[in-house]
């Protein structure tokens, strides 16, 4: 299953996960800074600080524009303290979102995992957003 890395550009905001023992190797402190989006919830349990407010603000932006070749800015209106874990199932519910409206606008439907052989990434397809290069 292809994987996006969300990077976050926002200043003081750090997504920091505990790690299972057989990737230690890879990241000796024990963290990595990346999320699924596909499954966010099932994940949440091994973000530090989840409760932590990372932002204050009514109207937060997101822009997304990986793997779109159509930007698009999608608002996300707060009425509390957003808090870390919040963030990302915004986040994730926006790409579960923009996924399942590529597919239902796209005349090229993606080609299925079992059927695409040696080609991991998915086919662009030609809905709302254009999605290219990854699954969801």
């Amino acid at each position: 299953m292809g994987v996006i890395f969300l990077v976050l550009f926002i200043t003081g905001i750090f997504l920091r996960f505990r790690i299972k023992s057989m990737i230690l190797m890879a990241f000796p402190n024990g963290l990595i800074t990346w999320i699924s989006i596909e499954s966010s919830e099932d994940e949440l349990v091994l973000l530090r600080k989840k409760d932590e407010v990372v932002l204050n603000y009514k109207n937060i932006y997101i822009i997304i524009d990986y793997p779109l070749k159509k930007t698009k800015v999608f608002e996300i209106n707060n009425s509390r303290l957003l808090l870390r874990s919040d963030l990302i199932n915004q986040i994730s519910k926006i790409y579960h979102t923009i996924y399942q409206e590529e597919e239902d606008t796209s005349s090229i439907k993606t080609i299925p995992m079992m059927e695409r052989g040696n080609l991991k990434n998915r086919n662009e397809t030609n809905g709302k957003y254009g999605i290219w290069g990854h699954d969801l």
